[in-house]
């Protein structure tokens, strides 16, 4: 009788011993989800306002010769980038949504980049084409799907 004493002691701290490492995990990866979520959350609507304000200028503007550049690229990938890895833990619409505006972000960052590295207006004037033709308010509207979809699970 000693022995099955000694099993049924075994078995029930094993069995609690599993379920609170269940519970530890599950907790880490809810914690890691929310952070995650909230982290690009900021830095997304960090953009935001700076993505719009540029928006308008680019719609006011006459064209290249006075052309509305930053003269700082605002375009900010770091918590993206930093967390491409950990992208699973988010649902697929939030995935989708948030890889697409990153994407067009990153293509806006590129183009910026190259505008501000051309001192000659006619080689601007070929890379001012891309604000205008729809890619400013492509990225406008990506970057309010992607946070829509991201507070959505917050």
């Amino acid at each position: 009788m000693v022995a099955f004493e000694t099993w049924l002691s075994v078995l029930v701290g094993s069995g609690a011993t599993l379920v609170a490492g269940l519970l530890v995990y599950w907790k880490r990866r809810c914690d890691r989800r929310t952070n995650l979520r909230t982290a690009l959350e900021h830095e997304i609507q960090g953009m935001q306002g700076q993505i719009k304000g540029f928006a308008g200028a680019i719609e006011s503007d006459g064209g290249p010769q006075g052309d509305p550049i930053p003269e700082i690229n605002f375009i900010t990938t770091v918590v993206y980038e930093n967390n491409t890895q950990h992208l699973g833990l988010l649902t697929d619409s939030e995935v989708d949504a948030i890889t697409d505006f990153y994407n067009s972000a990153i293509q806006l960052s590129r183009v910026l980049d190259m505008l501000t590295e051309h001192e000659n207006p006619n080689n601007t004037a070929s890379y001012y084409a891309w604000f205008r033709d729809d890619n400013m308010s492509d990225v406008l509207d990506k970057n309010e799907k992607a946070l829509e979809e991201i507070q959505e699970h917050i």
